[in-house]
């Protein structure tokens, strides 16, 4: 394009006969090569690397503000990286404007301990607890429910959602048990407590008449014990007798 001006310039300047009209149109071709020469296509290696991040970011991740004007800045610039034409105030332009975009999304805050936590105390059964503290327990319950819901919260927001699992745990932690009631029928107890004093007694007369029946018949197994040896000792004996009756008969022989 510069050549092509240049020779065409050096043309018209070498013709005597040129007309103005050819002598400013030759001028402005000049004119607009110098321009051409003076603008040098645009630098996108930082445009190029903002994006590339911008691809890795997962918006699931973050809190729904901001995420509008980040998805628009990101359009943009891929429109200008794609455009061959474009020059480096434009280009310039929209790396800032994805930058600052990327900057200004915020990460959702962690959210994983108050759902667990939840999750294992709300379906606790309150009626053995006391309702002073069943009453502390669902208030701390309802507001941790509300955190978890927030869809706002972003990690600035972190101390928040720290506090509803502190105070949770807390409330959990405070449950008392409801004291049982005592029985409303003295009588009642008094008639049992007689009954129960009454077999007392039957039992002690009984233990009583077994005792004695048990030591008859200890006195019953020691005389059947002493009949055997009497018999044995007797018929000793006998034999005795008859040994000596023999040797004197054999003697008088």
């Amino acid at each position: 394009m510069f050549a092509d001006a240049i020779a065409k310039g050096e043309a018209v300047m070498a013709d005597e006969d040129a007309t103005r009209d050819e002598v400013l149109d030759a001028a402005k071709d000049l004119m607009f090569a110098v321009h051409a020469l003076e603008m040098k296509a645009a630098d996108k290696t930082d445009l190029e690397m903002a994006l590339e991040l911008a691809d890795m970011i997962d918006l699931d991740k973050y809190v729904e503000a901001g995420q509008a004007e980040f998805l628009a800045a990101k359009e943009t610039a891929e429109a200008v990286m794609a455009d061959g034409d474009a020059m480096q105030p434009e280009t310039n332009e929209a790396w800032e404007a994805l930058v600052e975009a990327i900057n200004a999304l915020r990460l959702k805050a962690d959210k994983s301990v108050l759902e667990d936590l939840i999750s294992q105390v709300e379906d606790l059964d309150l009626s053995g607890y006391t309702e002073e503290s069943a009453a502390i327990f669902r208030a701390a319950l309802e507001a941790a429910n509300s955190v978890l819901a927030d869809a706002t919260l972003s990690d600035k927001d972190q101390a928040k959602v720290d506090d509803a699992v502190k105070t949770l745990r807390a409330a959990y932690d405070g449950l008392e048990k409801a004291q049982g009631t005592k029985p409303e029928n003295p009588g009642g107890s008094g008639d049992n407590q007689g009954a129960a004093s009454g077999n007392d007694n039957n039992s002690s007369s009984q233990k009583g008449q077994g005792t004695g029946a048990g030591t008859s018949a200890d006195k019953a197994a020691k005389t059947g014990d002493n009949t055997p040896i009497a018999a044995a000792c007797a018929g000793l004996v006998l034999a005795s007798g008859a040994v000596l009756v023999i040797l004197r008969r054999r003697s008088a022989k």
